[in-house]
């Protein structure tokens, strides 16, 4: 299915998909289109589903595996699952850097056989859409991209249920448009352990017309899929507020951003302008240790 032809510096990759499915968050023209107006219009929820093995703030067990497999499994109409199109379009690899092109090479000649016993739905998303300035070879669509983003958050009431630091929105204008921003704060690490809590938390702010907005790693999976069945949009959207960071910064490469929590890099966070901000503090409604 794909050929290295040197796997330090290249990947040559065929035009043969590894499953045959439909796309709706396929790039056109460099452009991740149509997944942000699309969701604007419909006000459909989305869980992204991208690297498979648990990262190293969440540990693993037969719940957590036997959970975020249900995901995939359920399919109802509001909810748009997003994994990696490379499975569906193997061209897509050549609008990624070469490190990426690495990456997602290796991770799917390893992966794509439990992709395809899992997949069921007729038609995904892109689950690189919360990710559309670092990993590109060509950025110039990131600025349409994030200006979508802030477009499906204007004039919403919107719910934030995030690990602490994370701090999605905090110090740049993502949710500058929003009717009114509150957050739940779970465990940066092991969230899934305090599952339950946090769902009750969640539930409680489930008031008319609000927007979930949920960066918890696997667990916000489970967790956006369980709010969509009770009738909130709900979007999964790790990374996208650390994306908007380097896409301000013009950063080249992944680089620490000052008071958000940054697992990619090493030493994943810097110095703490935000410990004591007050417009921060405010929004904080619940805070689960």
């Amino acid at each position: 299915m794909f050929q290295d032809a040197n796997e330090h510096l290249s990947i040559e990759v065929n035009n043969r998909p590894l499953i045959r499915k439909s796309f709706v968050g396929i790039r056109l023209n460099g452009c991740r289109e149509p997944v942000p107006g699309f969701l604007l219009v419909t006000h459909l929820s989305l869980d992204r589903w991208g690297y498979m093995c648990p990262p190293a703030f969440q540990k693993t067990s037969t719940k957590l595996k036997e959970e975020l497999r249900r995901v995939l499994e359920v399919d109802i109409d509001r909810l748009m699952v997003c994994v990696p199109i490379y499975l569906n379009n193997a061209n897509q690899f050549h609008l990624l850097n070469p490190k990426s092109q690495l990456f997602w090479y290796k991770y799917l000649k390893k992966q794509h056989s439990w992709f395809e016993r899992n997949l069921y739905r007729k038609v995904y998303g892109d689950t690189q859409i919360s990710r559309p300035y670092m990993d590109t070879l060509e950025n110039s669509s990131a600025s349409y991209v994030f200006e979508q983003f802030k477009k499906i958050f204007f004039g919403r009431k919107i719910v934030i249920i995030e690990g602490s630091q994370t701090r999605f929105g905090v110090g740049n204008d993502l949710l500058a448009g929003a009717q009114s921003v509150s957050r739940i704060i779970a465990p940066a690490v092991n969230a899934h352990d305090s599952y339950p809590e946090i769902k009750r938390q969640a539930e409680q702010l489930a008031f008319e017309d609000v927007l979930f907005i949920v960066c918890l790693g696997p667990t916000a999976k489970i967790l956006t899929l369980e709010l969509t069945q009770n009738g909130y949009q709900t979007l999964d959207l790790g990374h996208l507020d650390i994306e908007y960071e380097w896409f301000r910064r013009g950063a080249k490469e992944k680089i620490l951003i000052p008071g958000k929590y940054v697992n990619e890099v090493q030493g994943h966070m810097t110095e703490d302008p935000y410990k004591n901000y007050e417009p921060y503090l405010k929004q904080i409604v619940a805070e689960i240790k």
